[in-house]
């Protein structure tokens, strides 16, 4: 099969994207899939939540449904993640629920799998994950909070507040010494927090002011000729009409390796309602402040940590894929995450209510946005999350029916 690159021809652009099966999940037809664990078991398999409460763990190699449990009818599931081989964690309603997999249950009795519960959030819970090296879980909820518990003890060690909508979505990032993680929220911003030592945010971007590699180059263009250059569209026209509400967060969790690109190491991915993606340097200093842009002598020594070249030495915040509302998605992105066993890490797959998946090159997007997009097929229904067999090479694509897509990525 070919491979990721921006030259694709269209049978190429077709190919890496190619549908290989439909796993049809032991639920009604109606009620859909919500949540795909992006930390799966085995590189084989997947995991999948429904809206009613149906668990269901598939292996990949076989193409059956390995074990399958339910929660309580009447709570809504919208996160699942694995701790180990054994303990998968799933968000019900307002609680976050340890459970081990060798006891699960198709009877429709939760206790007999559970292990114990984090309670305390302050509303329904959206997103969940895990930092192995510090032994934490973060959840986040429908009231703007995310809390933090020690998953020894299962004692609560710190609630963080700053955003004003609800927190959509928790990843914590690998990141040697430290315990960070990213959320993103219905307030359209996302933010850093340092776990272990502040309850507030240590950064914050925020999708309708950030400045984007494209809007840095016109500025630029305009300064050179003048202010002569005229703006073909602006902001609002070349949006969809939604708020850029933050639907997800992601970040890169393949290999680290100089075969990187610049600043693959440092970057985020966020699905945003007006339909676009946005890529974001994690480490960047906002705009302004002293340290936000590199000398050339510190670029220099530093190039294998900075991301110069793809966020114009520290002067742009973002790569905005998708902006202008025709080459991307034409309704809300409602997931995006890096392609984690491509050397590069450039390439960002994405889902959204268009019923359209999306492969986007996000390095070249900032030379030339209308190279942004490698492949793009088109689904039946409105696409809900997505999810990586890293050993299968397989991208896992839930959507509002009851059957998990699979797609072979070149």
């Amino acid at each position: 099969m070919p491979s990721c690159d921006c030259s694709l021809h269209t049978r190429a652009r077709v190919d890496m994207l190619r549908p290989i099966a439909a796993l049809e999940l032991p639920i009604d037809a109606d009620e859909g899939v919500s949540a795909l664990a992006r930390r799966a078991r085995g590189g084989r398999e997947a995991t999948c939540a429904s809206y009613r409460g149906t668990i269901a763990h598939f292996d990949l190699r076989s193409a059956r449904v390995a074990f399958t449990a339910r929660a309580s009818t009447s709570r809504e599931t919208n996160a699942v993640c694995w701790r180990d081989e054994h303990v998968v964690l799933y968000a019900a309603d307002d609680v976050v629920v340890e459970a081990d997999a060798r006891k699960a249950s198709t009877n429709g009795e939760e206790e007999a799998w559970v292990s114990r519960r984090f309670r305390g959030a302050g509303d329904v819970v959206n997103g969940v994950d895990v930092d192995d090296a510090n032994g934490l879980l973060a959840a986040c909820d429908d009231h703007g909070e995310i809390r933090v518990y020690e998953l020894a003890s299962g004692a609560l060690t710190r609630v963080m507040r700053g955003h004003e909508g609800c927190v959509t979505s928790v990843a914590f990032r690998l990141k040697r010494g430290a315990s960070e993680c990213v959320s993103s929220s219905t307030d359209c911003r996302a933010m850093k927090w340092d776990v272990k030592t502040k309850p507030v945010p240590a950064r914050e971007w925020d999708a309708r002011t950030v400045k984007s590699v494209e809007e840095y180059d016109r500025e630029r263009a305009r300064a050179a000729s003048g202010g002569e250059t005229e703006t073909v569209m602006d902001d609002g026209a070349r949006r969809s009409f939604n708020p850029p509400m933050l639907h997800s967060v992601a970040v890169y969790r393949g290999a680290q390796s100089d075969a990187n690109a610049p600043g693959a190491r440092r970057v985020a991915a966020s699905a945003c309602g007006d339909g676009s993606v946005l890529v974001f340097d994690v480490d960047q200093k906002p705009l302004g402040t002293k340290g936000s842009t590199s000398s050339v002598s510190s670029k220099k020594k530093n190039a294998s940590r900075i991301s110069a070249g793809v966020f114009r030495e520290g002067k742009a915040e973002c790569v905005r894929l998708g902006a202008d509302g025709v080459s991307g998605h034409t309704n809300a992105a409602t997931c995006a995450d890096f392609i984690p066993w491509i050397d590069r890490a450039d390439i960002v797959l994405s889902g959204g209510a268009d019923r359209r998946l999306i492969a986007w090159n996000w390095v070249a997007a900032a030379e030339d946005a209308a190279a942004a997009v490698v492949a793009s097929r088109r689904r039946r229904r409105k696409v809900n999350d997505l999810a990586f067999a890293v050993d299968a090479r397989v991208a896992c694509v839930a959507d509002t029916g009851n059957a998990l897509s699979l797609y072979a990525l070149a």
